[in-house]
């Protein structure tokens, strides 16, 4: 079965979300959503959690395949994912 973009995405991020604040101990009110994704697609599936989900706010910030990678890599170490 082919699922749209839009229909894996809206699938997709609430269990991003979710799995981050298990992960990571206390309240965040932003959260910073690394993706590879179309903006078109992205955007309006996070103004949705953002209007069901009051006081947490999404920071969309589009990563590509020439950093993404690096930039997981040396965030982890860090504890940046959990900040």
């Amino acid at each position: 079965m082919k699922l749209k973009i839009r229909t894996v995405l809206n699938r997709l991020l609430p269990v991003l979300v979710m799995v981050i604040a298990i992960a990571c101990p206390g309240h965040s009110e932003e959260l910073i959503f690394w993706n590879f994704w179309d903006p078109r697609f992205v955007l309006p599936v996070i103004e949705k959690f953002e209007r069901e989900n009051p006081g947490i706010k999404i920071r969309n910030e589009q990563i590509n395949w020439g950093n993404g990678l690096d930039k997981i890599v040396v965030a982890k170490p860090c504890s940046f994912i959990c900040s």
